[in-house]
């Protein structure tokens, strides 16, 4: 009996003098389980494989392997990633997700704070709400041309998000799905997306520029709020409608384009019938309203304080309360007469627009920049536009409607270059 104690203490001892990671425990080998009917999954030093076939579980919680998992590879033969299924594995860096699943569930891998690259196949067709919201590791992603919906805040808080590719099959994008992505530079949206949720970019303070294609109809409200450093976008023909307050604060843009197929602004119909579109878009220098818009409402150009000229149709029965209110305008040219503008109803806080030069009877199918009405933008323009700023030649006032780029009243070697940027390809359109 003594003999045995005296061995139980010597090898104590001689435990107590290894170094500590000479001792292993269960925590260091493979762990493994279910997470569907025929699914099964392994933990092994962090590296978690999920195989078998079929939709896995979905969670309230992190799945049953824990927030330990350092990367995650998901097999052929499954079928969906579970609500909640890695949410706040904060080291997170790798997940790789094989071509059969077809969903990822909502709050999936939210706040997997240095998750930095993921791979999605083709064969995904939804990422769901909140699925990536929080992921501050996240660079760029790249989303198959499969995916027809991204749901609401799949992306939202990525604040060192850069990159988003979308697939071509891109249809829907939810609500707060890309805000808050503060570093976000480059996204493309696809022809064939035709829903646009409200804040879909709203504080994206990185983004400069935005194609919206002709097949979305309406920009969601508030889509792109607080985009500050926002300076281009391009509107296409089948856009008809700009939901409330969508470029609100955009201080950047000085010049956008409503397509001939525009009609509506949104109103925020709970709180005074607002429109706010383009609120505080303080570098905006001008304007133009295409034939068939009836209403411009309240609020819808306030706070523009770089708007020198408006261009109206004829169409235009109202104009709402401050809808142009603390702007510059200079000048309006409206298509219709004398007679039609004064049966416009113009609401109050809309000095700025009664007070300027009314320049009636104005033909809005010319083309800016085509000072020789040749319907092309050519050198020639630019020369002719250069002639008029250096003051060699008078500017009539067909001159001005077309050579007026920047819509700040005269035309000077700036609007000059930039016809001359459009003749040498290097902007698509003024």
């Amino acid at each position: 009996m003594k003999k045995a104690i005296s061995v139980l203490i010597a090898a104590a001892l001689l435990l107590a003098l290894l170094p500590t990671g000479v001792i292993t425990t269960s925590a260091a080998t493979a762990s493994s389980g279910t997470c569907g009917a025929d699914l099964t999954w392994t933990l092994e030093d962090g590296a978690l494989h999920i195989s078998g076939t079929g939709a896995m579980t979905s969670y309230s919680s992190t799945g049953p392997w824990g927030t330990s998992v350092k990367s995650v590879v998901i097999d052929s033969g499954v079928t969906s990633i579970g609500s909640y299924a890695f949410s706040g594995c904060t080291v997170l860096t790798d997940a790789t997700v094989s071509g059969t699943v077809t969903s990822i569930g909502n709050y999936a891998f939210r706040n997997c704070s240095v998750l930095s690259n993921v791979t999605l196949n083709s064969g995904l067709t939804s990422i769901g709400g909140y699925a990536f919201s929080g992921c501050t590791g996240l660079l760029n992603i790249t989303i198959p041309d499969s995916v027809t919906t991204v749901y609401e805040h799949a992306f939202s808080g990525c604040n060192k998000l850069d990159t988003v590719n979308n697939g071509i099959g891109l249809k829907t994008i939810g609500n707060y799905a890309y805000s808050d992505c503060t570093s976000l530079r480059e996204i493309n949206l696809p022809d064939g997306l035709t829903s646009m949720g409200s804040y879909a970019f709203s504080g994206d303070t990185a983004l400069t520029s935005i194609w919206i294609p002709g097949t979305l109809a309406k920009i969601g409200d508030y889509a792109f709020s607080y985009c500050t450093n926002l300076s281009e976008v391009t509107l296409n023909e089948g856009l008809k409608t700009i939901g409330f307050y969508a470029f609100q604060n955009c201080e950047c843009i000085k010049y956008i384009q409503l397509p001939e197929s525009f009609r509506t602004f949104s109103l925020r119909t709970n709180y005074n019938n607002e429109s706010g579109a383009f609120y505080g878009c303080e570098s905006l220098t001008s304007i133009c309203i295409p034939l068939g818009v009836t209403e411009i409402p309240r609020e819808a150009f306030y706070g523009c304080r770089s708007l020198k000229t408006v261009t109206l149709p004829y169409s235009i029965t109202s104009i709402g309360n401050n809808a142009f209110y603390d702007c510059e305008i200079t000048d309006v040219y409206f298509t219709g007469d004398e007679v039609e503008w004064s049966g416009i109803s113009i609401s109050s806080g809309n000095q700025s627009l009664t007070s300027s030069a009314i320049h009636y009877e104005y033909e809005p199918g010319l083309m800016k920049g085509d000072m020789d009405g040749d319907g092309e933008i050519t050198v020639g323009d630019a020369l002719a536009a250069l002639r008029i700023a250096a003051k060699l030649v008078a500017a009539s006032e067909h001159d001005m409607q077309i050579g007026d780029v920047d819509g700040d009243g005269e035309i000077t070697v700036g609007d000059a270059l930039a016809i001359l940027r459009v003749a040498a390809k290097l902007v698509v359109s003024l």
